[in-house]
């Protein structure tokens, strides 16, 4: 069973590399991948300052380590990011990335990653947050729940290219998941 934990700041790069193969998932050019990479790459200081977190599962191996610790294999990881309060800004935080490795999508890690950075926002207090989306997973953040606004968000890395920019009312989507997460969690475990 997949389970989420505060990411580390040595795995950085490795995030880095998971977030491009999840974006390179979606058929985008070597070109484009390169023009987005400094917006896709993930630091030590990322990590060291602001909440991101990483889903795992158990590393299916037929050999015992002998090692305490079970291995684990990185599927996913996203960040939510506190923003400094502007009295003009409607929301207090960004959900800056959610990225799941490629051959992990469509197992609901991604419905996973969500309700707990839903969960962890409402745990630091968060009203609102806004996300810019890729726009192969703009029905997924509709599916979730987040409100899709009237305008587009710019790329920070791409000229010219805008994003589906969403909201989520924190209060509303944790209401809609406490139901249906734990329902999804039984109706999965033990896949």
């Amino acid at each position: 069973m997949a389970s989420i934990r505060r990411a580390q700041p040595s795995e950085a790069a490795f995030l880095t590399d998971l977030a491009l193969a999840a974006k390179a998932y979606w058929g985008y050019s070597p070109a484009f991948l390169a023009s987005a990479r400094s917006e896709l790459t993930i630091t030590a200081a990322d990590i060291s300052h602001h909440e991101v977190h990483v889903a795992t599962l158990p590393l299916n191996n037929d050999r015992s380590t002998g090692s305490e610790e079970e291995e684990e294999e990185e599927v996913g990881v996203y960040r939510l990011t506190p923003l400094q309060h502007d009295h003009d800004q409607r929301c207090d935080a960004e959900l800056s990335y959610l990225w799941i490795r490629p051959l992990r999508i469509r197992q609901g890690l991604g419905r996973l990653l969500w309700e707990h950075a839903v969960r962890r926002a409402a745990a630091l207090g968060l009203a609102r947050f806004s996300l810019d989306a890729d726009p192969h997973a703009e029905a997924f953040y509709v599916k979730m729940g987040a409100d899709r606004c009237e305008e587009d968000a710019l790329s920070k890395s791409v000229p010219e290219r805008t994003l589906p920019r969403f909201e989520v009312d924190v209060q509303r989507a944790l209401t809609a998941i406490k139901g249906e997460g734990e329902a999804w969690i039984e109706r999965n475990e033990g896949q």
